[in-house]
């Protein structure tokens, strides 16, 4: 049978060299909608071989197992499990603390320390992060304590300085005079008043007390001389002692008691002898 020259005696009608089909789609195209906009898909559907990979990984990280954080109704057994986990130790005394180079040498408190463990085993800390915590804080403290004593070495330089400016070469003798006139003439309360005073109000009643032995006490009767008059027992300075003992009797200041007059009669020789050695 003849052919005619379009070959229509021929077989297939599909197009020449073709066997059906044509290119696949590309993998963005056969997403569902719902799914198009996520981050995880975006970043994992750009072509097939990234997908295969991303589910390969996929599968294997959910094939292992991980740390299982215990619930409400966890069992000692589970939180035990967990904590080892996490490196917290079975007791406290297993924790090691390092030594820092600020305190290297110095002894330890393992009172103090045993405290610390017991806290930190407590909040469930593993052994790494106790190393971290104890040595980091230790170094803080360290560092504010370096602050606080420089801040008092100011405060004491200051205070030399000052006093140097207001008695000059003079400054350890008029410290050590208003210390031994705070001393004898103020009780033990009074006392007490003046060690809180801040260096400033010291400086104040240092300079009044200086002004005062200057002014109205022989210097050489003020440091255990005889004075200007009199000596032994009739020096300015025994007679001053002889003074606040008898301002000591309760008559001195009890104007009701049987003795205050003769008392008073006494301070008042005791005063005009006084009064006879500074002229």
């Amino acid at each position: 049978m003849a052919t005619g020259a379009n070959g229509s005696g021929g077989g297939g009608t599909g197009p020449a060299g073709g066997g059906g089909g044509g290119n696949p789609p590309a993998l963005n195209t056969v997403i569902p909608e719902s799914y198009r906009d996520k981050d995880w898909v975006k970043q994992n559907t750009k072509d097939p071989e990234t997908f295969f990979k991303w589910v390969d990984n996929l599968n294997t990280t959910v094939g292992k197992k991980g740390v299982i954080i215990p619930g409400e109704k966890a069992t000692p057994e589970e939180i035990n499990t967990f904590r080892t986990a996490l490196g917290v130790p079975g007791k406290p005394e297993e924790y090691e603390f390092v030594e820092i180079d600020e305190l290297k040498g110095s002894k330890r408190i393992a009172e103090t320390d045993l405290a610390v463990k017991k806290l930190m085993h407590e909040a469930g800390i593993s052994k790494d992060g106790a190393k971290k915590l104890q040595s980091g804080f230790e170094k803080m403290m360290y560092a504010e304590h370096l602050k606080v004593v420089e801040a008092n070495k100011a405060v004491d330089k200051a205070f030399d300085d000052t006093a140097v400016k207001l008695f000059g070469d003079q400054k350890d003798l008029a410290m050590t005079n208003a210390k031994k006139l705070l001393q004898e003439n103020n009780s033990p309360e009074v006392l007490a008043m003046i060690d809180k005073l801040d260096n400033n109000s010291l400086l104040v009643l240092t300079a009044a007390l200086n002004g005062i032995v200057n002014k109205y006490i022989k210097e050489d009767a003020f440091r255990g001389g005889a004075g200007a008059g009199g000596t032994g027992s009739e020096s300015y300075e025994a007679l001053s002692a002889q003074q606040r003992e008898l301002m000591k009797n309760p008559a001195f200041s009890d104007y009701r008691h049987a003795d205050h007059q003769k008392v008073m009669d006494q301070n008042t020789a005791l005063m005009n002898k006084m009064r006879a050695i500074k002229k």
